[in-house]
């Protein structure tokens, strides 16, 4: 008797720690963009639920296409150049790519870093896979929804397994074997998408002039709940914060005194708090 209520308070144990793990490790913080132009877009820290944003340190002048995560890395794209992000000071390495060739909608899935540019003489808009070691791309296949020549307002969605899209007041996903979009829905306001993520099983975005809010994944429905303090009000880009949450490296586990024979053997129960799928 003493032996079984050893072993319920062990597994007892272990439960608590992992929901204690799962409670560090979600968040309400993400990394933000905020691009104003000029030398003085802003890399920091917004906090999904109030708006409230930390500076880190600026990115330089330009245009970025967006931020997306690959390993547990961060990275943006400017100019046809894929660059790392470093997230304690803002600086960046260009990684590759071809300068002047530029891919104006970036983002990325849990599995690899995307965006779409368009293709040939009548610009057809198309998905790209791109390589994060060296930036090259691939073509994926034409996106279909998006008129030949238009793109550039079209926002792609960093940390989900799908990949989303929201151009024009309507929410897509996008087939990462066939580059071809799926309509989900379209809002019913008018507000403007300057940036997709997906965080803690919700997806939020940034409306430049409004703020943080959410879309329905089901509808294509934005709800707005919190304005920027403390920085511009003027979305770049989001990332999931941390970037481990989304597309970091294998973890390996040991566990020591595991029963095996002789009338005794261990079981190991392992529970998935995120709506990513494990293996």
């Amino acid at each position: 008797m003493n032996i079984c209520k050893h072993v319920a308070a062990s597994l007892f144990t272990i439960g608590l720690l992992a929901v204690f793990a799962a409670s560090l490790e979600a968040d309400d913080l993400a990394y933000m963009l905020a691009e104003t132009g000029g030398a003085t877009n802003q890399f920091g820290t917004v906090d999904l639920q109030s708006g409230a944003f930390t500076l880190i340190g600026k990115m330089g002048a330009g245009t970025y296409a967006g931020l997306g995560v690959a390993n547990g890395v961060l990275y943006t794209e400017q100019n046809g150049g894929l660059y790392s992000v470093n997230i304690t000071n803002a600086g960046l390495t260009l990684i590759g790519g071809t300068i002047g060739n530029n891919i104006p909608v970036f983002g990325s899935t849990t599995s690899g870093l995307y965006g779409i540019a368009p293709v040939g003489l009548q610009s057809v808009p198309t998905l790209f896979s791109i390589n994060s070691a060296t930036g090259a791309v691939t073509s994926v296949g034409a996106v279909g929804v998006i008129p030949n020549g238009g793109g550039a307002n079209a926002k792609l969605s960093v940390g989900s397994s799908t990949l989303y899209m929201e151009n024009n007041g309507s929410l897509y996903t996008i087939s990462t074997i066939t580059g071809a979009a799926t309509l989900v829905g379209t809002e019913s306001g008018s507000f403007p998408v300057n940036a997709l993520l997906f965080e803690n099983s919700t997806l939020y975005l940034g409306a430049n002039g409004f703020g943080v809010g959410t879309i329905n994944a089901s509808t294509g429905e934005i709800a707005i709940h919190s304005s920027i303090s403390g920085g511009p009000n003027f979305f770049g880009a989001l990332a999931p914060d941390p970037l481990s949450s989304t597309s970091g490296p294998s973890q390996t586990y040991y566990f020591s005194q595991l029963a095996e024979g002789g009338g005794w053997q261990t079981t190991l129960m392992y529970v998935n708090y995120s709506p990513q799928a494990v293996t």
